[in-house]
């Protein structure tokens, strides 16, 4: 009876021990599970926080690249607003005939109408976003659909200016430099590629003798006469006309939308 006493004595230590021992498993996978969770929630913490930290130098770069693209504009608008200038003193002398005095402005002017200079688009900043899925780090929704849309906007009025401008030297200055309506010195193109000439100083010289300067223009101004070659001068200028003002115009949109999304990017750095 005794030896039944103490086996049962033995099955109810080892079964409290073994309860003991699970209890202790069980806790041990607890804190276990426990670490994870906190490492993993550290781990999202972290990775929010950083995500909103390349937000805010995602929109900080965007902003500088907009405030390039208003200095790329504003130079773009003062060139054509030049041009807009030549043309209008060209129209002016086709419509009351060519006097002896004109043909050096004239001369200076048709340089500034037939030199178009690209748009640039300041997008760095934007393609990296696309490239790497990264937009999906702009937070606000509408702030980003109102990125997407500005970079649109811009793409279309940057390729119909570029188109326009290869429509025209491609297909409108044949005539007009091959029948020789101009004659080309330095300074005139100077004065249209730099806005001023600043850049160009130092080849602004003059490398032709004026004697045959002079018989250039004599000749120059008899071929002005001519009816047919007026018509050739009067088609370039005329297509020009129509691009400088598209381009005037689509800059000046572009300008807009620019300072607006500038506005509201710097809004969302506060």
């Amino acid at each position: 009876m005794l030896h039944f006493f103490r086996q049962i004595r033995k099955k109810l230590i080892l079964q409290e021990n073994t309860r003991k021992y699970l209890l202790y498993a069980m806790g041990e996978i607890l804190l276990v599970v426990i670490g994870i969770l906190i490492a993993l929630q550290i781990n999202n913490w972290n990775e929010k926080r950083l995500g909103m930290e390349l937000e805010q130098v995602y929109i900080q770069n965007l902003v500088t690249d907009l405030e390039n693209q208003l200095i790329e504009l504003d130079r773009q608008k003062k060139g054509e607003i030049l041009v807009k200038e030549a043309l209008n003193r060209t129209i002016k002398k086709i419509n009351t005939e060519f006097k002896d005095g004109d043909i050096e402005e004239y001369n200076k002017d048709t340089q500034s109408i037939i030199i178009t200079r690209a748009l640039n688009l300041y997008d760095a900043t934007f393609e990296d976003l696309k490239s790497t899925g990264n937009m999906n780090l702009i937070r606000n929704e509408k702030l980003k659909q109102e990125i997407l849309d500005y970079f649109q906007f811009s793409n279309r009025r940057v390729y119909v200016i570029r188109k326009n401008a290869e429509g025209f030297h491609h297909f409108i200055l044949e005539n007009f430099m091959s029948t020789q309506l101009s004659n080309f010195n330095i300074t005139g193109m100077n004065d249209r590629v730099d806005q001023g000439g600043e850049l160009y100083e130092s080849i602004n010289i003059d490398i032709y003798d004026n004697e045959i300067q002079k018989a250039l223009n004599n000749r120059l101004q008899e071929r002005l006469e001519d009816i047919g070659h007026i018509q050739i001068v009067k088609n370039v200028v005329t297509n020009r006309k129509w691009l400088n003002e598209v381009s005037i115009r689509f800059m000046v949109q572009l300008e807009e939308r620019t300072n607006e999304l500038i506005m509201n990017l710097k809004k969302e750095l506060e």
